[in-house]
């Protein structure tokens, strides 16, 4: 259960998406769990990249300077800083008691001052940070399913940046919208697995891939989402940064879900 993909533009903020991203959908599991929230009658929970940006520097965030190894933004490169771990974002959440909402604190793409509302926070409950040991497709696959999504790094290459893009061209006045030929499961052998750059969040998986969240909007990949091919281990780096969130009954919201069957 996620929220649709979000577009970070020019902000190197891809931490703050994946991070958003994972607390959204287990608390939203968690909700279900305790009755208190009806995915088929009520909208997704969602937790602002705004307010972690602005708000959780003192955490060992780069608000659009990176964080989570985001090397690149949709639009251009930016340099790596290896800080910013989802964690860190979970540890803000925790001793900030809450975190607003994209409602409430909506995404400008540029750092300012907090401006954090604790009236109007969502109800978003979080421990701590789980990190995944490196390199192991078998433990990422197992913790999506017991646990839910799993906040990841992998290394975006040039095919990665266009895949399935929607180039505009103009042509006198009028405009011709093409597609980008690379489509389908991704498999790019200029993949590096050691040099991840870039935050998004593994949601799913089959046994010939993983499927990722990006923070690119809906118009990139496939609806803002990608298939990573698992024809040799750690593909991108998939399993190389693993974490995912840990809240109040983590394992009893998952048997509760497999129970009610709410997809």
């Amino acid at each position: 259960m996620v929220t649709p993909p979000r577009n970070q533009g020019k902000c190197g903020s891809c931490w703050s998406f994946a991070a958003a991203c994972v607390l959204e959908s287990h608390n939203m599991k968690r909700l279900i769990a305790e009755g208190k929230f009806d995915p088929k009658s009520q909208p997704k929970i969602t937790v602002s990249e705004q307010n972690m940006i602005d708000c959780s520097g003192d955490y060992g965030t780069l608000a659009c300077e990176g964080g989570l190894y985001c090397r690149y933004s949709h639009e251009r490169p930016s340099p790596a800083h290896l800080v910013g771990m989802p964690q860190q974002a979970f540890k803000y959440v925790y001793e900030n008691k809450g975190i607003n909402g994209v409602d409430v604190y909506p995404y400008t793409g540029k750092k300012d001052k907090c401006g954090y509302n604790v009236a109007n926070r969502v109800d978003v409950n979080v421990r701590e940070g789980q990190r995944l040991e490196s390199g192991k497709d078998n433990d990422l696959a197992a913790a999506i399913y017991n646990y839910g999504p799993v906040a990841i790094a992998v290394h975006t290459t040039d095919d990665m940046l266009a895949f399935n893009l929607f180039h505009w061209v103009f042509i006198g006045t009028g405009i011709l919208v093409y597609l980008s030929i690379r489509k389908g499961i991704f498999n790019d052998p200029k993949c590096n697995p050691n040099d991840v750059n870039h935050a998004v969040v593994a949601i799913g998986y089959h046994k010939d891939y993983f499927i990722i969240k990006n923070s690119w909007g809906p118009e990139w990949g496939e609806g803002g989402f990608i298939r990573i091919s698992r024809s040799k281990l750690n593909n991108c780096g998939v399993s190389e940064q693993g974490y995912y969130p840990i809240v109040p009954n983590a394992v009893e919201t998952r048997a509760m879900i497999d129970k009610l069957k709410v997809v």
